[in-house]
């Protein structure tokens, strides 16, 4: 009997819980004067995200008091405002693989780079059996969904018939580093999706060189593989998302769901901002989130942070609208800069064609010269290379008469 009321206990009191699968998990908490608290935190019902909550769904205490959310001026704001993310999409081009495999490898990845790029820059790495891990292309991220292409892939096939998975795992892991590390945002999101078609076999890097890195990493790691594929570090290269295919001619669909899971997994990330009525002190932060099912259940869930309010002071005001007011500034500087750019490029297009076209005057000038040089020693070399006329003797002015008849006989 004892047990029985222990687990209801239990129940009762993890239904809002971690038993309910909702997930709220913070990522960073950032204060801003003169009392602004950002809070970047993540959503996930059943291991899925949830990417469609808006600010009623959120309420914030302090030291276990709930604050207004008017007085407070609770609101979220854009995702990319605190966070920069990258996804790298590893592509395994090792063993015995085809112009078909090729193609189908490129169809997929510039599936899944159309889907993730709406959120985040892709970049898209091979390997094989060699040493080295090659970047294929790198992807911007871009405001709409376009279609994106890769390069062909067979230059960077090695024909090098081992497979080097741990080492290009690595490597990727490296590349997310180095994208990120660039960021002046408080939070960076890395991802890696890895194509694999079989366990490591080069050796140069260990099953537990991969499973220490990803133990240590914050990254998100999501593995792409065929159904009979036998990898012992599956479960690690796959932690947040393991999607298995067919046959080669089912891969593009696959990781083409596998970008739009990405995508939607970016969207589980919330930027809760507040205004703090705390004037100095540590302060205990408490993030409830509270939201419908798609199946009609109401879900809660919770994390915890907390922040120094030293320094507080009145005067705390929404961000929103200085974030518009900035974004709308900086969109206007762009402007002026893209008219400014565009200007001088006019400038410089006509420089060029005014350039150009003296250079074509001048370049006829010479030819006209030179046409009328040549013409010229033309007609000298003529007037030169014609025979002299025969000239009269000079016979001092005397005439001759014409001899007789007579002077003949």
């Amino acid at each position: 009997m004892l047990r029985v009321v222990l687990l209801m206990l239990l129940l009762a009191t993890c239904a809002c819980g971690s038993l309910s699968g909702v997930s709220v998990q913070t990522a960073k908490t950032v204060t801003k004067r003169p009392g602004n608290v950002l809070v970047y935190v993540s959503v996930e019902d059943g291991g899925k995200p949830v990417d469609n909550l808006a600010a009623s769904n959120f309420d914030v205490y302090e030291n276990d008091l709930l604050l207004d959310r008017a007085s407070t001026h609770l609101e979220l704001l854009p995702r990319d405002t605190a966070a920069d993310g990258h996804t790298v999409l590893l592509l395994d081009l090792s063993g015995d693989i085809t112009e078909k495999d090729l193609v189908r490898i490129s169809r997929g990845s510039a599936q899944f780079v159309e889907k993730v790029s709406t959120t985040q820059a892709v970049s898209v790495l091979v390997f094989d059996g060699s040493p080295s891990t090659r970047l294929v292309a790198r992807f911007p991220r871009v405001a709409v969904s376009e279609k994106r292409e890769l390069p062909d892939l067979t230059p960077f096939v090695t024909g090098d018939d081992s497979r080097n998975l741990n080492g290009g795992l690595i490597d990727a892991m490296a590349v997310l580093d180095e994208e990120l590390a660039s960021s002046v945002k408080p939070v960076q999101m890395g991802t890696l999706v890895a194509l694999l078609r079989g366990p490591d076999l080069a050796g140069r890097k260990s099953d537990d060189d991969v499973y220490r890195a990803i133990d240590a990493s914050d990254y998100e790691f999501y593995a792409v593989y065929p159904k009979k594929a036998e990898v012992p570090t599956l479960p690690s290269i796959g932690r947040d998302g393991r999607a298995p295919f067919d046959s080669i001619d089912t891969l593009p669909m696959t990781l083409q769901e596998v970008g739009m899971k990405v995508r939607k997994a970016w969207g589980r990330h919330y930027l809760v901002s507040y205004c703090s009525p705390a004037r100095g002190g540590e302060r205990d932060v408490k993030v409830s989130v509270h939201f419908t099912s798609d199946r009609g259940d109401a879900r809660r869930g919770k994390a915890r942070t907390g922040f120094n309010s030293d320094g507080f002071e009145a005067g705390c005001g929404p961000l929103r609208p200085v974030l518009r007011a900035k974004q709308e500034a900086e969109a206007r500087e762009a402007e002026a800069q893209a008219k400014a750019e565009a200007e001088a490029a006019e400038e410089r297009r006509k420089a060029e064609e005014q350039a150009e076209l003296k250079r074509q005057a001048e370049e006829a000038q010479k030819k006209a010269k030179a046409a009328n040089e040549a013409a010229r020693r033309s007609i000298e070399g003529s007037s030169v290379d014609e025979p002299p006329a025969e000239e009269e003797p000079d016979d001092g002015g005397s005439v001759v008469a014409p001899p007789s008849s007579g002077d003949y006989e």
